[in-house]
């Protein structure tokens, strides 16, 4: 072969050259990304095929994921990948296991023992065929193929103009093989590691099912059974030696997982080995064509394009390719008096995150507080916003001993202000535990510092009311003692009333100091017609009704969406609907675009370092009602935990 000496000879050489080891680059990006689809978002496994750089990392999880679902007597996978060195990534990790012996419990069944030792549970259901379950497989298998079929593209111009000499099959075979190979391995990781957390996670609720029912029948279980034992090997042994099982539980996940693990399984080898031909096919087609300059550069800024799609992708992020839940937690609590019981419903995603570190609607605490004084005369508007709020939070299902409600026309200062300390004293409110404090009533703002009309309020003595300063003063305090996940809403009125930029003067001052809070605030400047508007929409955007998660139907999106169009020459930002996707900004966005409030010309604000944060930091995202179960999960958790409240 005659060395090249010209400069295209040598740059056409070069990329020939280097073609062999640039698929490595982004491997371990790859790998990562491919192994948090359960995590972060189908994207991230169907982004991972566009481009042959990193095509390794696709290879490497599948050999990982093949080698750590495989456990049996005489192979323990999990411990042997240990023992090897290698450190499995993502969700991947949580089929290791936990301690460095043979007999030890896997992460996913550690984690899931430790988010549900306080559970009492009464049934546990296996489905299959949950919808989107189904569903979000089966998109991402769809965007993969989609995504994947976008790396013939740096092939063409080669094989069409450079191996013109070649057949069609000896030519696309390659890039061909390295797609399907890489659709078939990322798909099957997925599925196979969800059919093991599956099992795992099945497998240790039955083992908790049992070790009540020895219990509660007094009854010795076997020397083998052991807590700190794997609950398949325990149901194992469990199986053989009694039948049927005390209390007649049904042992073991069934055969639906292991019947599909055992045909996943040779379809990633397939799928790994497919791959990794194709892989060095692909390069060779490369590395075969003529000495032009063209064809190899063609090729590597195509492969770089791609390569920055699929960061654009991954990136992106999107909301909708979010797995759904694995776990629904549900059960019933009653309210303190016993007269009510409430369904109450938790979703634990495929990390296993713990319900102890998660916020619940049980950890949630709030003040509400109606000032129905104006002047010396009642003004029942605020009293009334101020109970639909407590009825809100009661409808979610909040504990009635966890909502402080200071609603009547005889309010003081004093009364507000030790609540308040109370709050940030409390014992029950755990660090990072969702507070709301609610204010709605009527705004003195004659004085330089604007105060709170109270009980004990006179106009002609400025020390009197509950001033804001005091407010904002005592907010750090409270967020020192117990976090930042708190949320300041009011809703007030200039008492004399006045003009719409006084009353975003008011708003501006209120929001100078929220760095450890989120404000949600609105202050209007027409008394007799405005008054608790703010709050009644506020509600409406939250779903207060019928606790519907997606509170406006489609007709009602058009509807908004037309008067976005008429009302606004501007590009306003879309309208998100869901609110468990819902952030604080998002939600002010709404009400703003409400025709109530801009019929009244009304300025809602949203302020605080944390105003991109979901509604109560996410609380509305992990709790459902009723309604709102229907085929979300593939396990289903009946128990009592909330029967006491």
């Amino acid at each position: 072969m005659t060395t090249p000496t010209s400069i295209v000879g040598v740059t056409t050489s070069g990329i020939q050259d280097v073609s062999a080891f640039l698929p490595l680059l982004g491997t371990d990006q790859c790998e990562e990304h491919v192994s948090s689809a359960l995590e972060r978002g189908f994207f991230y496994a169907a982004g991972a095929p566009i481009s042959i750089f990193g095509s390794l990392g696709i290879v490497k999880a599948g050999l990982t994921t093949l080698w750590i679902s495989l456990d049996t007597s005489w192979f323990h996978g999990p411990r042997q990948m240990r023992n090897a060195g290698f450190r499995p990534t993502g969700i991947i990790g949580k089929l290791a296991y936990k301690w460095d012996s043979d007999n030890s419990v896997y992460v996913a069944e550690a984690d899931i023992r430790a988010n549900l030792h306080h559970l009492k549970v009464f049934g546990t259901e296996l489905n299959l065929l949950s919808r989107p379950w189904l569903w979000w497989n089966l998109q991402m298998l769809l965007f993969s193929i989609g995504f994947g079929s976008l790396g013939l593209l740096p092939y063409f111009y080669i094989i069409r103009f450079e191996l013109g000499d070649r057949s069609v099959f000896q030519s696309w075979l390659y890039p061909v093989l390295r797609i399907v190979g890489s659709v078939v391995t990322t798909t099957m990781i997925q599925l196979i590691v969800q059919l093991r957390i599956l099992v795992i996670v099945f497998s240790r609720l039955q083992f908790q099912k049992l070790n009540s029912s020895f219990r509660g029948t007094n009854s010795l279980p076997p020397v083998f059974w052991d807590v700190d034992t794997r609950s398949e090997e325990c149901l194992s042994r469990l199986r053989h030696d009694i039948t049927p099982g005390p209390g007649h539980v049904d042992i073991g996940a069934g055969w639906w997982p292991s019947l599909l693990l055992a045909l996943c399984r040779p379809f990633l080898l397939g799928g790994i080995i497919t791959a990794t031909v194709g892989y060095i096919g692909s390069f060779s087609l490369v590395q075969a064509s003529d000495n032009s300059v063209k064809g190899p550069g063609i090729w590597l800024a195509v492969e770089l394009l791609l390569c920055l799609l699929r960061l654009v992708i991954w990136a992106a992020n999107p909301g909708f390719d979010d797995p759904p839940a694995l776990i629904t937690i549900t059960g019933t609590r009653a309210d303190s008096d016993k007269t009510m019981q409430h369904s109450v419903k938790y979703d634990i995603g495929w990390m296993l995150q713990k319900v102890d570190s998660d916020v619940t609607v049980d950890n949630l605490h709030a003040l509400v507080v109606g000032l129905g004084t104006r002047r010396s005369d009642f003004d029942p508007r605020f009293t009334e916003v101020a109970q639909s709020v407590v009825a809100y939070l009661e409808d979610l299902t909040v504990p009635k001993r966890s909502i402080t409600s200071i609603i009547h026309n005889a309010v003081t200062s004093e009364e507000i202000w030790n609540a308040l300390q109370t709050l940030r004293r409390d014992d029950r409110i755990p660090s990072g535990a969702p507070i709301v404090i609610y204010i709605s009533g009527y705004l003195d703002d004659s004085d330089p510092e604007p105060r709170f009309v109270t009980a004990d309020y006179h106009p002609d003595c400025p020390w009197t009311g509950l001033a804001c300063a005091d407010l904002l003063e005592l907010l750090p305090e409270i967020s020192a003692s117990k976090g930042d996940n708190i949320t300041v809403i009011l809703d007030i009125c200039l008492r004399k009333g006045g003009n719409p930029d006084r009353a975003a003067a008011v708003m501006a001052d209120l929001s100078a100091n929220d760095k450890w809070h989120v404000l949600l605030a609105c202050c209007s400047s027409a008394p007799e017609i405005e008054a608790g508007v703010f709050t009644r929409v506020l509600l409406k955007h939250l779903g207060s009704t019928d606790r519907d998660m997606i509170p406006l139907n489609i007709k009602a999106q058009i509807k908004r969406a037309l008067a976005k169009v008429f009302r606004h020459s501007h590009n306003a930002p879309a309208i998100e609907t869901d609110i468990r996707r819902l952030t604080n900004r998002g939600l002010i966005q709404n009400i703003s675009d409400d025709p109530e409030i801009m019929n009244f010309h009304l300025r809602p604000l949203c302020s605080g370092n944390l105003r991109h944060r979901l509604l109560f930091n996410g609380l509305l995202a992990k709790s459902r009602m009723a309604k709102d179960i229907k085929d979300t999960s593939v396990i289903v958790i009946t128990t009592d935990t909330y029967a006491n409240a």
